[in-house]
């Protein structure tokens, strides 16, 4: 018998936690009662008071403010086997990784936030082209993906649409050749009332998916919250043995 659990991601651009905007946000991501959460360019404290945080390296190359990470990963319960580097080629501070219990189990979850196309062009280090701080993550990504030895949800940022909207097709495929061919992605499309997402989740062998809502971006008064929307899915998991045969 397959387990649900459920999930949800949201870049909440950098609004503090302690905002109208950022307590809207986090009471919609836990009004969708989930077991793990990914936020993108968030305060280390956006999730204080409830549940445990695991957060990326700080520095990911442009000057540090404050308690800004780019990736953090909330869970109902402890983290363990946390990994802050997944593969030498991922630029720092955009990756965290670590494996906790949920109703199906213990689930490994990595936490992503794909730079976007001008990463480090113009700004930041200034020692990039567009899109190459893009393509090297992705590159990376698909290399930890390929190591990992358990199934595995991944969720975050991803700076892209699926299917393809605006990226040029370099850029799609190789996302495509380097993660989605290891991942399921079940945020793919118009995500209704919502539009189309550059935030993913997605999971490996024997992790399907049962529904997707959006989390609007809009706060009660009509201001926006964050120039993305929220998400969240219901993830159906294979039991320990199907999982077994997915994996090998």
């Amino acid at each position: 018998m397959a387990t649900t659990v459920k999930v949800g991601t949201w870049n909440v651009a950098w609004r503090q936690p302690t905002s109208l905007a950022g307590k809207t946000m986090r009471d919609r991501l836990l009004a969708s009662d989930p077991e793990v959460l990914c936020i993108t360019e968030a305060d280390a404290d956006f999730m204080r008071g409830s549940g445990h945080v695991i957060c990326a390296d700080a520095d990911y190359g442009y000057p540090l403010i404050r308690n800004r990470r780019k990736v953090l990963l909330w869970s109902r319960q402890p983290w363990q086997a946390v990994d802050r580097v997944g593969d030498e080629i991922l630029p720092p501070g955009r990756f965290i990784s670590g494996c906790t219990e949920t109703s199906a189990g213990l689930l490994r979850f990595v936490g992503v936030c794909i730079p976007w196309a001008a990463a480090h062009v113009s700004t930041g280090r200034r020692d990039r082209k567009r899109w190459d701080e893009h393509l090297a993550y992705i590159s990376g990504l698909g290399c930890h993906l390929d190591r990992l030895e358990e199934p595995f949800v991944v969720m975050g940022d991803f700076n892209q649409a699926i299917p393809k909207r605006t990226a040029p097709a370099r850029v799609y495929e190789a996302l495509c050749r380097s993660v989605l061919e290891q991942a399921n992605v079940f945020t793919t499309g118009k995500i209704e009332g919502c539009g189309f997402a550059i935030d993913h989740i997605a999971g490996s062998q024997g992790i399907s998916c049962k529904k997707v809502g959006g989390l609007s971006a809009a706060s009660p008064n009509g201001t926006k919250l964050s120039d993305h929307f929220g998400m969240w899915a219901e993830l159906s998991i294979a039991n320990s043995e199907e999982l077994k045969l997915h994996w090998t």
